[in-house]
């Protein structure tokens, strides 16, 4: 009798020792065949972070249209089918409440709320003092957000590869090498 639990312990432990050494076998395959997988990690979370961002300054934007019926859009683009523009300090300032003297956001409600960058990349990137402070929101790689907002009113916004996208407004990352693709890059459709 003793000898059959014995025998019982010592299948268990090398059943637990057989499933211990397939996940630790599992593992390594992870870490070794991850490079080639076609994932990037950027900054640890980064590249979760822009995508999040992307989404967020749509949401603004939609917000702002929604409280004032119109899109928030530079002088220059009137009459024109779509305008270009970058998460600048005149875009960021009316999102956030900040556009002293702006007619574009007159009650000043804060329509972004973000995060400071850290080390120039991923968040709010402040500039000047105060009460001249100015905000830029940069991605992962330190560079400004790109945004195409319909500006003739028919619903949709033209990429730069010539991609129509409907909804009024597209956002979009360049990613880490800088150049707009929208099947690597972080996008807003």
């Amino acid at each position: 009798m003793k000898k059959a639990q014995q025998v019982k312990r010592r299948e268990r432990a090398m059943a637990w020792l057989r499933r211990l050494l397939v996940v630790i076998i599992l593992g390594l395959l992870t870490v070794l065949l991850l490079p080639w997988s076609g994932l990037r990690w950027v900054g640890g979370h980064g590249h979760h972070r822009v995508w999040n961002e992307v989404a967020n300054l749509k949401n603004a934007i939609k917000q702002y249209e929604y409280d004032y019926q119109e899109l928030p859009l530079p002088m220059t683009s009137k009459g024109m089918d779509y305008c270009r523009m970058e998460s600048d300090e005149w875009l960021m300032a009316i999102l956030m409440g900040r556009a002293n003297g702006e007619k574009l956001n007159p009650r000043g409600s804060r329509y972004y709320e973000g995060i400071d960058s850290r080390e120039g990349v991923n968040g709010l990137l402040w500039s000047g003092a105060e009460p001249n402070e100015r905000v830029r929101l940069v991605d992962a790689w330190g560079r400004m957000y790109q945004i195409v907002i319909d500006a003739d009113g028919d619903g949709y916004a033209m990429l730069p590869d010539g991609t129509r996208v409907e909804g009024g407004v597209a956002v979009y990352s360049l990613g880490e090498d800088g150049v707009f693709d929208a099947k690597r890059d972080p996008v807003s459709w």
